[in-house]
Parts: C-alpha cells; structure tokens; sequence
C-alpha cells in the first residue's frame, strides 16, 4: 500500500455547492467494516496492474486461484505518481464484473483534478465498486520526493475523503504508518491526520507493511478512535524494496540483529 502523510487542519474542499450523489448502491456485497465487526480473521490482496499482455495473464490466473480463499477484499494499486490510474481503474471494474470477489477501488490526488477524481469516482460507482481507498498519493519520484500540486486538484487525503462521502455510499479506507511516515515528525501527527481523514468519512485503515507488531500496537492504542486499522503485509526480503516504499532501515528485522551484536 501507499500513502502520503497530510497536514489536517484549517482547510476546505473548494466546490461550489453541495455535489449531487452519484449512486446510492442498495444492493452490495458486505462493507469491509461489517465483516471485521463480525468477528474472526479478516484478510485481503492487493494486485499490481500488469504492463503486458503476458502480465495480464499471469494477474487473472492469480486473481482465479485466489479466488477460492474468499478474501474480505481485493485491491489494484496505482503507480508512483498515478501512472497506472486508467489501468487500474479497468482492473477493477473488470474484478467486479467477472468475479465473485468484493473489489476495492484505488484513488489518489497525484496528477488529478477534481473533475478527473469525480470521473473515477463515477466509474467505480457505474461498476458497482463500493469500496475505495482514499490516498494522497506518492509523487513520481517516490514517497520522499516533494509533492507538486496539481492544479484543480486536492493536496491532502482528508479533503478526497470528503470528496467520496459527498458523491456516493462508499465505504471508504485511507493509510496508517506503525512506523510514521517518512514525513510526519512524529506519531502524535500522524494519528491527529489519521483522526481527520475519520472526522471526514473514513471508516477503516490500512497501514503500510511494517517488521514490528509492536508498532502496529502502539498506532492502534495511540488512535483509539472508532477506525478499525488493519495491519498490512508484503514480501519485503531486500533494502530495495524496504527503501521504496519509505521504510526506516533502522526498523527493520536485519537493523534489530545488527543491533544486538
């Protein structure tokens, strides 16, 4: 998963009037929120958007045998800087029209104005996708490079939040950091952020993969709020992909062995 720290406070969503709702959806699959309430283990996948026709094979041959396991939710995540958004919204609809499977639905303000957000949002309506995951957004240079705002667009999570829960009944899910965020100054921040993004309509959190359940305890504690925050969980065996997605090395398992020494 990726996200983006946000500063919460004193600002408002430039629209000129209340937006009419794209689509009340009556008849859904059960919201992810339902099901963690109901007890037991929840889970779900997230899928990279192929680059190739032979990529496209191997995610719907994954897709098939995942299918079976009947997770809470899939996911098709966007590239850095929203480079993947048209692929990753045809995933999605394409999940939720040929599968049994309850699809979640990636957006991110980089690289989009508020029109093009309220096109997506629509198209993820249209295709029945009650479940979106509401991010910033990593810039195209990656989660430490200085944002650019995007001119009509939004620069904070919270404000897309908002933005959901005034078009349409969507379940909505945003970013949490066990390990804060390479950007937040400190945890007390970042669960002030996590607090604003549920002020505004967010009813559950997923959180960047981390090495310690102890983090994840102490965000969990720290936020005692009504958001539910799943851990997330990603094969992460190598600096490189530790340093991609913004993780301190200081935290990792190979960081804690070295220390002890």
């Amino acid at each position: 998963m990726r996200g983006q720290c946000d500063v919460a406070h004193g600002r408002t969503v430039p629209t000129p009037g209340p937006p009419p709702r794209i689509l009340i959806m009556s008849a859904i699959r059960s919201s992810v929120r339902q099901r963690i309430d109901s007890g037991g283990t929840s889970f779900s996948f997230e899928f990279f958007p192929p680059k190739t026709e032979e990529g496209s094979r191997h995610l719907w041959d994954a897709i098939r045998r995942l299918e079976p396991l009947h997770p809470d939710l899939v996911s098709v995540t966007y590239g850095a800087g929203g480079s993947t958004r048209d692929r990753t919204v045809a995933i999605t609809q394409q999940i939720a029209h040929e599968t049994t499977l309850t699809p979640m639905g990636h957006l991110t303000c980089v690289g989009s104005t508020v029109a093009e957000l309220r096109s997506v949002i629509a198209a993820y309506a249209d295709a029945g996708v009650h479940h979106v995951l509401a991010l910033r957004g990593d810039p195209s240079g990656g989660p430490q490079a200085p944002w650019v705002s995007t001119p009509g667009g939004l620069e904070h999570a919270d404000e897309l939040v908002e933005l959901l829960s005034q078009l349409g009944d969507f379940s909505i899910g945003v970013a949490a950091f066990p390990d804060v965020h390479p950007s937040s100054p400190s945890l007390e921040f970042d669960v002030a952020v996590l607090k604003a993004k549920q002020d505004r309509g967010a009813d559950f959190a997923m959180t960047q993969f981390f090495f310690s359940a102890g983090s994840y305890f102490r965000l969990v504690e720290a936020a005692q709020s009504g958001v539910d925050v799943q851990g997330g969980v990603r094969h992460g065996s190598n600096l490189r992909a530790r340093r991609a997605v913004g993780i301190r090395e200081s935290r990792s398992p190979l960081a804690c062995r070295l220390s002890r020494r």
